[in-house]
């Protein structure tokens, strides 16, 4: 039996069932070789305990007097009874220079099979005295005490400046063994004089953990500024081993430049292919940037996942930017469907209203938010008005059905019933959103939770310190009781906010 068919199995269980097992509950022989839906403990959670925990990326952070500004950290946050704890954990690189950016992306996987969760952490600005940008990623490996101080670092064969390798990252199921994969997107890289034409990197898992060397993924047809890597997501799309989408919203379709495009490698028994299946919008425009955030999960009552595609500049009528979210279903045999099934933008049956410049899209992250069946979707707006409140930022949960998404609509905003803060012009409330191939449980209840990133947001009289707020699921759906807020001031949550720290650029 292939192992991937046992994870469909037991995920149609579970999304008829509601709920999860227990934490390190046994289905079958296989799901101790590799992450599946019924075995918690193996999934997102660093320390092995049940719960699963939060890396919160901070790539603004300086360190003090030392001149390293932007130079990035992480605070990681571990999950309990009661929801997210701080133990004061801060992950910082091994040598930081400014403006590294550490922390800009993650990926949480168990990639040496041991049961933990471990964490890539990126820094794509990170370069040498030679070598700007080139970029870095860190794979710090879980264990009984959490994460490690100390890290793997992982780079491109030939590093590049500007190749920004790292500003994407996804774990994955790429091939037939029962380690993770980490796939790497380095969206800056030229191929030859073709510039920003990107690239992706995928490092297979080991019982040693990731290799140094990667097997490198380009575009069948690449053009300057496609930026293919921008964007990763890992599902299982068809009854294969586990596939990969790369977003990359630069492509030209024909003259409309910036219409955005995806590629769908679909993994095999020996890794991923060099060929992939492209997606676009049924109505490509000029700067739509399709393909800038991808999110995979069950969305309606089969066994195969579903893709949705955030194109965050998507006109709507006459609402510049205010953007769209198409979403791409999965079958047995050929993968996802060519042509997208729904679209959504912000209006009725969705929430709120669709405005020039709101972005929606920005973000995505796919969850089981209630109790109501399949999973469902969060997409971020990050530059949503509130009120007079300009680019304070908002989340719009679609759930899943039978049928696919359906609206609630269901808009959430900071100071919303069950949301701690208040929603301020500049917050960016949704910047980021916590996503991954599987979703997060941080208090073992059986439902998904929402970590949320409000980069821009200021924390008292310090600038864009950034702050974090954590939805819990509930029956009904988000937001459940008991709902959390995180700045670098928040006890249990290492180091002080200061202006332009950025904490919360990104979730995992």
């Amino acid at each position: 039996m292939r192992r991937v068919l046992v994870v469909f199995t037991v995920a149609l269980a579970t999304i008829m069932a509601g709920a999860w097992p227990a934490a390190g509950a046994s289905t079958n022989a296989e799901s101790v070789l590799q992450p599946s839906p019924s075995d918690r403990a193996n999934r997102v959670d660093f320390n092995g305990d049940g719960f699963d925990d939060l890396a919160i990326g901070v790539p603004g952070e300086g360190f003090g007097g030392l001149g390293l500004e932007q130079a990035g950290a992480v605070n990681v946050l571990y999950g309990a009874a009661g929801g997210l704890v701080g133990t004061d954990q801060l992950l910082t690189q091994a040598n930081p220079e400014a403006s590294d950016f550490f922390g800009a992306a993650f990926a949480k996987g168990d990639f040496n099979g041991d049961g933990f969760t471990d964490l890539a952490v990126s820094a794509p600005q990170e370069g040498s005295t030679t070598i700007g940008p080139a970029g870095a990623v860190n794979v710090f490996y879980g264990s009984a005490a959490g994460l490690p101080a100390t890290s793997q670092v992982l780079t491109q064969a030939n590093p590049e400046d500007g190749d920004f390798f790292g500003r994407a990252l996804d774990a994955g199921l790429f091939n037939d063994d029962a380690f993770m994969d980490l796939a790497v997107g380095a969206p800056g890289e030229a191929l030859g004089m073709t510039e920003w034409a990107g690239a992706v990197n995928v490092f297979y898992g080991s019982a040693a953990g990731l290799p140094a060397s990667s097997q490198v993924l380009h575009q069948a047809n690449p053009e300057s500024f496609d930026q293919f890597g921008a964007a990763l997501a890992a599902g299982f799309f068809n009854a294969g081993e586990g596939d990969l989408a790369v977003g990359a919203p630069g492509e030209w379709l024909g003259t409309t430049r910036e219409a955005g495009a995806v590629n769908v490698f679909y993994g095999t028994p020996s890794g991923l292919p060099g060929v992939s299946q492209i997606l676009i919008q049924g109505n490509p425009e000029t700067a739509d940037r399709f393909g800038s955030a991808l999110a995979a999960g069950f969305f309606d009552n089969d066994l195969w996942y579903d893709l949705a595609v955030g194109a965050p500049t998507e006109d709507v009528g006459a609402n510049a930017n205010a953007g769209a979210v198409n979403v791409f279903f999965g079958s047995a045999s050929t993968g996802l469907a060519g042509s997208a099934r729904q679209s959504f933008v912000q209006g009725p049956g969705t929430g709120g209203t669709a405005e020039p410049g709101d972005r929606f899209g920005t973000t995505l992250a796919a969850g089981f938010f209630d109790a109501g069946g399949p999973w469902d979707l969060a997409v971020g707006a990050p530059a949503e008005d509130v009120g007079a409140r300009v680019d304070a930022g908002a989340v719009n949960v679609l759930y899943g059905s039978a049928t696919g998404l359906g609206g609630r609509n269901q808009l959430l905003v900071q100071g919303s019933p069950g949301l701690l803060g208040t929603a301020e012009s500049g917050d960016r409330f949704g910047s980021a959103l916590a996503r991954g191939i599987f979703f997060n449980d941080f208090n073992n209840d059986g439902l998904a939770d929402l970590a949320v990133g409000a980069v821009d947001e200021d924390v008292g009289a310090i600038s864009n310190a950034g702050a974090v707020n954590v939805l819990y699921g509930s029956v009904s759906g988000l937001p459940g009781t008991g709902g959390q807020l995180f700045t670098q001031d928040s006890p249990g949550v290492a180091d002080t906010a200061e202006p332009g720290d950025l904490l919360g650029w990104a979730l995992d």
